[in-house]
Parts: structure tokens; C-alpha cells; sequence
């Protein structure tokens, strides 16, 4: 599980995933929602039979914050008027 800000689900950016074999690059895309599960292709845990890894599955958690400045509560509610 990994947790983003509401701005970088709405946006997309990149954030950096623990893996078993250390820290990862993922891209999160624009219009990311929450619960929504990517994909980091074979950088799972070795498969017991054979050959490869598995997939590593990564859900998203979006932060929403409990608490706002007025600013931030101005700048919410002028996205939502749009």
C-alpha cells in the first residue's frame, strides 16, 4: 500500500515503493483513485517453481486532510465551483 495527496492522485507524479529487492520507482497516473492497484512487473518475490518473479502489487491510498487552513479551504472550494 502506498498513501498520496489528493493533488498527486488528481495529477499523477512519480513516488518511490519499497520492494523486497529494495526502493522502486512507480508512476502514478492522472485521475488515480483510491483502492485503484498498480502493477510493478515482475519485482515480487521469485516464483517457488521455475523461472521469474512475480508481480508486485501496489493499491493506492489517497490522504484526504481533516483539517484546513482557510486558504486551503478556498482554494477546495474554487476547484469545486469550476
Amino acid at each position: 500500500r502506498v498513501t498520496i495527496s489528493a493533488a498527486l492522485a488528481v495529477l499523477g507524479d512519480h513516488v518511490t515503493v519499497p520492494t523486497v529487492d529494495g526502493e522502486v520507482e512507480l508512476k502514478i497516473p492522472a485521475g488515480t483513485q483510491p483502492g485503484d492497484q498498480l502493477r510493478l512487473k515482475a519485482k515480487g518475490v521469485p516464483k517457488a517453481r521455475g523461472f521469474g518473479r512475480g508481480d508486485h502489487i501496489v493499491t493506492i491510498e489517497v490522504e484526504i486532510p481533516r483539517k484546513l487552513t482557510k486558504q486551503e479551504r478556498e482554494h477546495w472550494e474554487a476547484l469545486q465551483r469550476e
